[in-house]
């Protein structure tokens, strides 16, 4: 969490602790949507194959672990 409201504030040009309010809104709103919409909490761990860190592995690491899990060829 720390590392997704760090992100937030640099990138909106915000403080840290309007990012961290923000962020906790959103991630509210995101679940009652997908539970409404839905009928399922998106919280819930069991409902991924795979979790990915962006703020701690990089874009490029995020694409060559996708595309090994996945067995993707010649990308």
């Amino acid at each position: 969490m720390e590392d997704r409201v760090a992100r937030a504030a640099q990138q909106e040009g915000i403080s840290p602790q309007e990012a961290a309010a923000r962020q906790e809104r959103e991630d509210q709103i995101r679940s009652d949507i997908s539970m409404v919409m839905y009928g399922w909490d998106p919280r819930l761990p069991e409902r991924y194959d795979m979790v990915l860190n962006t703020s701690r592995i990089s874009l490029d690491a995020v694409v060559d672990a996708i595309v090994d899990a996945l067995g993707i060829v010649g990308s």
